[in-house]
């Protein structure tokens, strides 16, 4: 039997199944004992959205006229959001956007007027690690009435191309198809190239795709780059599971800065943006790492530094095949040589929290995402600090002063949800996903379960930082 009628028959038997398969499956989960306050160091939360009952996933903005918006992409509710967050303490939902049927529309980049979404397979490894719980959540919103995309059904895929000019209308102005299971995270800060991470025939997992936008109706491809042991025929044999660029890659100059999943921490010489050329590689211990192996690779060019980190992937700290998750301090000075550093400590729960690890808490614990500025001067500048957003840890804000010694300087742990919107994790509990925080100091934090929280830091090493940023603007946007 293919997969598609076996995912159907399973969902067939769960829908039989009706009431019962939800009570043991989501109603389960949503037993746990709940922590019903929030913990904070040196945050204070602004304002909470809900989205009106959705949950938010990755997230970008733009300022337009003096007004600041806030794009986010849908995580169980397919389509985008955008957020006008001017008054960051009332912030107001002004449009959804509904995307493609059958298509996962989780990531978003906006800059220079234009929107780029992605588009990839939906759920995939929700019913590859959970399959239980996600048929019984399948069926629970069709019998709710608020059904969702279909993972057996295959949908368009790849990158669709907006113009945001007027920030609350977007209009499709073209789509790209990877021609294989589309994008993922993408990097775009305005002008002629976007650089994606994205499948391509003939190709192992996630590539870069160079997109050329100068006519943002008809992107051409100008190059796609990956390693030998991704290329199918190329006699290079992967040394173990992993191989593929997780994105967003980060470009500064005629450098890009790739995190390729074991792969390890990739530069880039696209001086001749056509032909991508390898210059340095960081390439980790066996031990160190998830499967995602390099998830994120942050350059702070100023100080010949980086920060890399890899993704909490199993739920209750669980090991997988390669390791555990980590933050780490990278030199890149010699850019040709780049040399691991330090690591992050490993996050701690409250000192009055009723628990002891973030471990036994169930849900994921670590880092996922950073906050990425893009070089856009609307978003936060630092070569010192990091704001992680780390799964059931919550926002964690580092100092990285001294790249041998990172300290961790404040943190913001949303309450848990009180209900759930999708089937993850398996015990319901914060899952803080994203980051983004703006050149004011509002940070903006989703949640597998929840809405948005708008939080600002209060430590002197935040204000001090903001207080730079606002003297010394950054203008040299890409």
């Amino acid at each position: 039997m293919g997969k598609r009628k076996w995912l159907a028959a399973g969902l067939a038997v769960t829908l039989v199944s009706g009431a019962g398969a939800v009570a043991l499956g989501v109603k389960r989960a949503e037993a746990p004992q709940l922590t019903e306050r929030t913990y904070s160091k040196n945050f204070e939360q602004i304002a909470y959205h809900d989205l009106e009952g959705r949950a938010g996933f990755k997230m970008a903005m733009q300022t337009v006229d003096g007004r600041w918006y806030l794009y986010l992409a849908g995580l169980w509710d397919a389509g985008w959001m955008i957020l006008d967050v001017t008054d960051p303490k009332k912030p107001v939902l002004v449009t959804t956007l509904p995307s493609p049927d059958a298509s996962m529309a989780a990531q978003v980049q906006v800059s220079d007027g234009l929107m780029i979404t992605s588009l990839e397979p939906p759920l995939v490894e929700l019913l590859h690690g959970a399959p239980f719980h996600t048929l019984s959540w399948v069926a629970w919103r069709a019998i709710s009435g608020r059904p969702v995309a279909k993972p057996w059904k295959k949908g368009p895929e790849g990158v669709m191309i907006w113009d945001v000019k007027d920030p609350i209308t977007p209009k499709l102005l073209s789509s790209w198809a990877s021609g294989a299971k589309g994008a993922h995270r993408n990097f775009y800060n305005g002008g002629r190239y976007a650089m994606l991470a994205a499948t391509r025939p003939g190709y192992l997992g996630h590539v870069l795709v160079i997109l050329d936008l100068q006519d943002p109706a008809k992107p051409k491809e100008v190059a796609v780059w990956s390693l030998p042991e991704q290329k199918i025929g190329s006699g290079a044999t992967p040394r173990r599971k992993g191989y593929y660029l997780h994105g967003p890659a980060h470009v500064e100059g005629n450098r890009a800065y790739l995190p390729y999943g074991i792969g390890g921490a990739i530069i880039l010489d696209i001086s001749d943006i056509t032909k991508p050329k390898e210059v340095g590689r960081l390439t980790l211990p066996d031990d160190m790492g998830t499967v995602q192996g390099v998830h994120s690779f942050i350059p702070i060019k100023s100080r010949g530094l980086a920060v890399i980190n890899s993704e909490a992937h199993n739920e209750r700290c669980e090991p997988d095949d390669l390791g555990s998750t980590y933050t780490a301090m990278v030199d890149i000075s010699d850019e040709t040589r780049p040399k691991l550093i330090s690591t992050f400590p490993l996050e701690q729960p409250p000192p009055d929290a009723p628990y002891k690890s973030f471990c036994e808490r169930s849900g994921r614990a670590g880092v996922h995402n950073q906050h990425h500025s893009n070089l856009e001067p609307h978003l936060f500048q630092s070569d010192r600090l990091t704001f992680s957003a780390s799964f059931s840890a919550g926002l964690r804000l580092y100092d990285t002063t001294d790249p041998k010694a990172v300290r961790e300087i404040g943190y913001f742990l949303p309450r848990d949800p009180r209900h759930r919107l999708g089937p993850l994790p398996t015990t319901l509990l914060t899952q803080t996903e994203d980051v983004i925080v703006d050149a004011r100091g509002y940070a903006y934090i989703s949640d597998k379960n929840q809405g948005i929280y708008i939080v600002r830091s209060t430590s002197p090493e935040f204000q001090a930082e903001l207080t730079k940023q606002s003297q010394n603007p950054r203008k040299d946007v890409q």
